[in-house]
């Protein structure tokens, strides 16, 4: 596996990290379209130009060339799928995919010709070979989306590279957000599992084949929707409460009890964070003083304590 770390765009009050993985090119057979083919140079001069503001953010982008199983995607909380050409993949390592992204992972697709398609079809997202017609549109529904409608600004049009694909079926509890200019669906999201699946008609939304113009990311449309596709994926994986500890969370009993050893934030519960843990403190009042009848140690105040009760 080839590595590059990052630091990317902070939004969240805790730093996500996103843990990014994707095909080499040799693996996708995809003739350079792939992070390390030469088409994505302007997109990773986006994210390694990006800087660290408020708690900051890390991208780690990961290009694999190995069979995809548990233990190849087990780094992963997002997975972009370039331009991957028909047959590279076994059907061994399309459910290993699926069954990754039921497990909490959030997948990025592109399929926009049919000879490079099995991955989107396996997912059941079934490419209209009429060709879409751009600029897209947010459908109205989508119009306040997160990747439309977040930290780098308001995405009423994006650009692609000429008459690529839309889709003519989306797989059940699909929902279209981005339509072509003959109202045919050409972006569409789904749950699935305790995972997401986010789906693009054209792999030239994000390459410098495609429209995208600028050095940073409130730049244009499509640098816009580059920092919100990427993030808004990575944040979709962290699913505090679902009882999977998953990526960023030190626990996750999925209960909302704060008197056992997972806090409901996801945090190991510990002496001074406010809550009482039962069978374990005396009392956790939250703060710093020890001249009050709970001591910083989690112990009852008492005479001989060295502490001078107020």
């Amino acid at each position: 596996m080839l590595s590059l770390s990052w630091l990317l765009f902070p939004l969240h009050a805790q730093a996500v990290p996103i843990e990014l993985g994707t095909f080499t090119d040799a693996k996708a057979s995809s003739d350079g379209w792939a992070f390390d083919g030469g088409q994505f140079g302007q997109a990773i001069a986006l994210l390694e130009g990006a800087t660290e503001v408020d708690d900051g953010f890390t991208v780690t982008i990961t290009s694999v060339g190995e069979a995809l199983d548990a233990t190849t995607l087990a780094p992963f909380n997002v997975f972009f799928v370039n331009w991957v050409s028909d047959g590279q993949l076994t059907a061994d390592e399309l459910q290993a995919l699926d069954t990754w992204v039921q497990e909490g992972g959030a997948l990025i697709l592109t399929c926009d010709a049919t000879d490079h398609d099995d991955v989107c079809e396996s997912f059941g997202y079934i490419i209209d070979t009429n060709g879409a017609v751009p600029p897209y549109v947010p459908t109205a529904a989508a119009a306040s989306d997160p990747i439309f409608s977040g930290k780098y600004g308001t995405i009423t049009t994006f650009e692609g590279n000429g008459d690529f694909s839309v889709w003519s079926a989306l797989p059940t509890g699909a929902t279209a957000l981005a339509v072509d200019q003959n109202d045919r669906v050409f972006a569409a999201r789904e749950s699935r599992g305790l995972g997401s699946v986010l789906a693009f008609g054209d792999i030239d939304v994000f390459t410098d084949y495609g429209p995208m113009n600028g050095t940073v990311f409130t730049a244009d449309a499509n640098t816009q929707l580059l920092g919100h596709v990427f993030l808004e994926s990575a944040l979709a994986t962290l699913q505090c409460g679902n009882g999977v500890t998953q990526f960023t969370e030190a626990c996750d009993d999925g209960n909302d009890d704060d008197t056992d050893g997972c806090l409901t934030t996801c945090e190991l519960a510990t002496c001074g964070d406010g809550f009482l843990q039962t069978d374990v403190e005396a009392c956790d009042d939250g703060n710093d003083v020890d001249t009050d009848s709970c001591l910083t140690t989690c112990e009852l105040a008492t005479c001989g304590d060295g502490f001078l009760q107020t």
